[in-house]
């Protein structure tokens, strides 16, 4: 694994990565992590759970096929060319066809595909792919703090987990997105009703309970314009990081305690 990992982001940076790779991966840091179907993505790899059905992982595998082919063929063995061929000219229905294909019944990446991509986290060369690409996600939650009039390391948190499970355009009208206008429709009424004015950065900057408000607002939201069957998961996982505590399926996260997340102010 790469050394001084730390040393590539800031101190609100590093907390955001650790936290929300820990939800999507099970582990801080977890750059091997691996999840089939069970989402309809077909296949989601590394530190933030990048994915075939959305063409988020096959950037970050063919930035390896061109920075490090040698290493590309070795780890992927047999399949190395086929792969390559898949990932460097078939159509992306076809590359979510294959990833489906490499799920057994429970939706589990099948032998030798699981190894094959546990090799991969391992090797340095990707993993400061991923550091880059969490980079990106960084800016883009960072570019959404003054959308709120949000001062913390709480709420950047906060964003960099949506950017991560919903994507940098979350909250951005692309393309007639009737998802994403739902959300813009419902967060200027609640908006509204909390400040009796459509500006709410003033009452963002007054105290951190005030933050959290509109945090909560955001969560609810989210939570109401995801399938009912991950309406839970959104709405729990936003929760810890407003109360810094609380359980997420089996597992109690401690935020404070475990990865140093306070109300501190971010300094610019």
């Amino acid at each position: 694994m790469m050394k001084n990992i730390a040393e590539y982001f800031s101190p609100a940076e590093f907390k955001a990565l650790r936290i929300t790779s820990t939800f999507e991966t099970g582990k801080p840091l977890n750059f091997g992590g691996l999840a089939g179907d069970f989402d309809g993505q077909g296949l989601s790899f590394g530190l933030l759970q990048w994915n075939i059905k959305s063409q988020t992982l096959q950037p970050l595998l063919k930035e390896f096929i061109n920075l490090s082919p040698a290493k590309f063929a070795a780890i992927f063995g047999d399949h190395a060319e086929s792969f390559r061929d898949l990932l460097l000219n078939k159509s992306p229905k076809e590359q979510i066809r294959f990833a489906v294909s490499i799920n057994d019944s429970s939706n589990h990446v099948i032998k030798p595909w699981n190894s094959y991509f546990a090799n991969l986290g391992k090797d340095p060369d990707m993993q400061a792919i991923h550091i880059r690409a969490a980079k990106t996600r960084l800016r883009i939650a960072a570019k959404y703090i003054p959308e709120f009039g949000f001062k913390t390391e709480r709420a950047f948190v906060f964003l960099f987990d949506i950017v991560t499970q919903h994507g940098p355009n979350w909250f951005k009208i692309k393309k007639r997105d009737k998802l994403i206008a739902a959300r813009l429709s419902q967060l200027g009424e609640r908006r509204t009703s909390m400040c009796a004015t459509d500006n709410w950065r003033t009452r963002t900057s007054a105290n951190h309970n005030d933050e959290k408000a509109v945090m909560r607002v955001i969560a609810e939201i989210l939570s109401a314009t995801v399938k009912p069957a991950f309406a839970k998961n959104v709405l729990d996982r936003r929760n810890i990081i407003i109360d810094g505590h609380g359980t997420l399926g089996k597992r109690y996260f401690d935020l404070e305690r475990d990865f140093g997340l306070s109300d501190d102010i971010i300094r610019s």
